[in-house]
């Protein structure tokens, strides 16, 4: 949620550019407000409720256009913006069941192999004159979480992110830390492990196996500290998540991880900044790929370590 957030930012930018009085108010899951925290381009947030409150809620604002971006097609999101009077209503009129709600839609080829997911979302915008526009991401960190990294994370240091937010597969514990100890034998820049809750096992599987220092920033930072983090460093490495994006937004090199098969990496590779992407081959496993439920490890062990901390060294 935090990346497909950051991921959006274009399409604001987008649209401030082409309408410069326009007021964009977002609809967001609470807790994502944080990430267009400081950003001068949106005028405010809803954040989701009881669907009869939100429809009374958006009603009331009387907006002229509602545009929906929606990455887990559900037609609740299309009828929300009928039923609230919104009388301009952007989408992707291909959903069978309600595409026809928007009368400012586009027929989105989705399927397209091609298409970034920031291209897929400029896309929507034709029908209201925004064509050839790619802004770059955008992230406006809290002043206060920026200073207080300054004093815990040093500049130009390198940061693994030791996760993943659901959209793809996180890397064994094991081969984090052969990462980690192969970039210690070729750098003497600092390593950063970043991570949430969900990544503490990984963090205490890892610190056996460690043989050198790194600074452990798992589980310690708010998400306005962990984009503060992230800025600082000099190089980003990990699976595609929330803080790869934030990195991309700025503009730090990335080596970007892709394990599963069932994602297509052209769709969520880093925008508009330097990165390399070490993508798991698909003959690394016969099976059906259903990521979110797989168990096997046969798409993390293709992933080389030591190719990792190569393509890290090119990048610095």
């Amino acid at each position: 949620m935090i990346g497909d957030t950051i991921l959006l930012t274009p399409v604001i930018s987008a649209l401030k550019t082409k309408f410069p009085e326009a007021r964009i108010y977002l609809l967001m899951r609470p807790g994502m407000e944080e990430v267009v925290k400081n950003n001068p381009e949106v005028a405010g947030y809803i954040l989701l409720e009881n669907y009869w409150s939100l429809l009374k809620k958006i009603k009331a604002e009387r907006f002229d256009l509602a545009l929906v971006l929606e990455d887990n097609p559900t037609p609740k999101w299309a009828y929300l913006t009928l039923l609230a009077g919104i009388p301009k209503r952007i989408g992707d009129k291909s959903r069978l069941l309600y595409g026809w709600i928007y009368n400012w839609g586009v027929w989105l080829n989705s399927a397209d192999p091609s298409l970034h997911h920031v291209e897929l979302y400029l896309n929507l915008l034709e029908p209201s004159g925004i064509v050839n526009l790619r802004p770059p991401l955008k992230l406006n960190p809290d002043p206060v979480a920026e200073k207080k990294m300054e004093k815990l994370i040093p500049a130009k240091a390198i940061g693994i992110h030791i996760g993943t937010g659901g959209g793809n597969r996180a890397l064994l514990p094991e081969t984090y830390a052969e990462i980690v100890d192969l970039l210690a034998k070729k750098t003497d820049r600092s390593v950063v492990l970043l991570g949430g809750a969900a990544e503490i096992g990984t963090l205490k599987a890892m610190q056996s196996q460690l043989k050198v220092p790194f600074i452990d920033m798992v589980n310690k930072l708010s998400l306005q500290e962990l984009f503060s983090a992230v800025k600082r460093l000099g190089l980003f490495i990990g699976v595609d998540s929330g803080p790869l994006h934030a990195a991309a937004a700025f503009n730090i090199p990335i080596v970007a991880i892709y394990t599963a098969k069932d994602v297509n990496p052209n769709r969520w590779l880093p925008w508009q900044t330097v990165f390399k992407a070490i993508v798991s081959p698909p003959r690394a496993c016969d099976l059906k790929c259903s990521h979110r439920e797989c168990r096997e490890i046969l798409c993390l062990n293709a992933i080389d370590p030591q190719k990792v901390a190569e393509a890290a060294q090119e990048l610095l």
